[in-house]
């Protein structure tokens, strides 16, 4: 289960949507998942307002010092806001509770 998670908050012109999924793809995915304590990112859209998205970006950890993660948050933070020309807001928190649903309990065969 995850202890903590990094927010990168921004507000993204509508035909950058695509920029910013190639960046996760491409770079901040690939870098999150060399760190053995890294748990997953979920990249939400909140709504358009004047052709801008709210977007969130949550990356998950574990076994990882809080050090390690705000190093992590600030350097993805850089990166979005270089590749994206646009201002990025991160934030880092404790996760005080992670539970699972039924999906994650569950084994394909």
């Amino acid at each position: 289960m995850a202890t903590h998670a990094t927010m990168l908050m921004l507000h993204l012109p509508s035909e950058k949507m695509n920029d910013l999924l190639e960046m996760l793809d491409g770079r901040l995915a690939p870098r999150c998942g060399e760190h053995p304590g890294f748990r997953g990112l979920l990249c939400l859209e909140s709504g358009v307002a004047l052709g801008r998205s709210q977007v969130f970006v949550v990356s998950l950890w574990d076994n990882a010092t809080f050090e390690e993660i705000e190093d992590a948050a600030e350097q993805s933070a850089n990166d979005a806001s270089e590749f994206l020309g646009v201002g990025v807001a991160r934030q880092s928190c404790w996760i005080l509770r992670d539970i699972p649903g039924h999906s994650a309990n569950t084994v394909s065969t």
